[in-house]
């Protein structure tokens, strides 16, 4: 099982070897010790306990053996994609993968939008960079996704402009999108983010790509496939 930040009971049952008796037992142990406890969110169903909770439940050594484990589980899976979207030939994602990028950015939004909504902030996102970096090699390919384990919207984007900072980035995104949580990360080519935003598929206004050198990146002539259009 892949590492994260949040379980369910039945995942700690399934990772620890402990009964669901034990691990409420330590739970409330925990929060009678503690009330103001970050480990646990137990306003609704199904609950959620923290890594934390199953690193005090399992001791831990054996928490970080597992969690080695998981990593290297984590980055198999990731090279495993990365030589899937190598393979697929002529498509966007292939092209897209030989390209240069800087970031790698998820912004979870505070308020509930519509599809349509995610698109218009993406595009003025777009558009202050080209205002701010008139002279940077720009470029956003980016996705609106639902969430899983609740209701909204968030976005992954990939980025090229190398001029611009990780800190620079994020008080921009901040200032002008209204985001509950906003995560920046240098892009790793071997990880292929490219497919990780492609995933769901490349259809209507769940994505695109906005820049100011499609035609020297070859991207325009792409688009232009009717294979690649948009639907």
């Amino acid at each position: 099982m892949n590492t994260k930040n949040w379980y369910t009971s039945k995942e700690i049952i399934e990772i620890s070897g402990y009964s669901k008796r034990t691990i409420e037992r330590r739970k409330k142990e925990l929060l009678s010790a503690n009330p103001e406890s970050n480990w646990f969110r137990i306003k609704s169903k199904p609950y959620r306990y923290n890594s934390m909770f199953l690193a005090d439940l399992m001791g831990h050594k054996l928490y970080n053996l597992f969690k080695k484990s998981g990593d290297k589980d984590d980055e198999i899976r990731k090279l495993s994609n990365t030589i899937d979207c190598l393979f697929r030939t002529g498509s966007l994602e292939q092209h897209f993968a030989f390209l240069e990028w800087d970031y790698f950015v998820t912004i979870a939004y505070r308020d509930s939008f519509t599809t349509e909504a995610c698109y218009s902030i993406m595009s003025r996102f777009y558009e202050q960079l080209l205002r701010d970096f008139p002279n940077s090699h720009l470029r956003i390919f980016f996705t609106t996704e639902s969430f899983k384990d609740r209701t909204g919207l968030h976005n992954h984007l990939i980025l090229r402009n190398a001029d611009v900072t990780s800190k620079g980035l994020r008080k921009l995104i901040t200032r002008l999108i209204p985001a509950g949580m906003v995560d920046i990360q240098p892009y790793n080519k071997k990880y292929a983010g490219i497919f990780y935003i492609g995933k769901d598929g490349l259809e209507g206004e769940n994505w695109d790509i906005f820049g100011n050198c499609l035609v020297e990146d070859g991207i325009e002539a792409l688009m232009n496939n009717p294979r690649h259009r948009v639907a």
